[in-house]
């Protein structure tokens, strides 16, 4: 403590307002930092996570269409429920599955992306199954005797 006895009232206080800057500046270097990590998360959320969400209910809305569309059809047996199993596909479901194909490769978390191909695989069998039911509904083995 005998160094600050030997410093006159001028050099103490500079040296106190020297002290307070580099306290100030780290501080806002470290802030910085954060608001750098926060950003970079919150573009992930926005640009990644938030539309995957969204095209995942995209995709299960399509699933209950088709499945709407294939019990319409198996039921009363018009032409039109195939025709909108069909849109289902191709305006719905599929365009889903693309798009998580292409933002799957960003995903973080490996887990993740090996769901996207069971689901991908489990996709097809499903669209299988439904044509296979189909074709069955409306076989003539199926419709009742007359």
């Amino acid at each position: 403590m005998d160094v600050f006895k030997n410093l006159s009232i001028g050099k103490k206080i500079g040296g106190g307002f020297l002290i307070t800057l580099i306290i100030m500046a780290t501080i806002v270097a470290l802030t910085m930092g954060k608001v750098s990590d926060t950003k970079a998360v919150t573009d992930r959320v926005a640009k990644l996570r938030t539309p995957t969400a969204l095209t995942t209910g995209d995709m299960m809305n399509g699933i209950n269409h088709s499945l709407a569309a294939l019990r319409g059809f198996m039921i009363l047996g018009k032409d039109k429920f195939k025709k909108e199993r069909s849109i289902a596909w191709g305006e719905e479901i599929e365009p889903a599955m693309k798009y998580m194909d292409k933002v799957s490769v960003n995903w973080t978390d490996p887990k993740n992306v090996e769901s996207v191909k069971i689901i991908k695989s489990k996709l097809v069998e499903f669209k299988q199954f439904q044509k296979e039911i189909e074709d069955i509904s409306s076989s003539g083995e199926n419709l009742p005797a007359t």
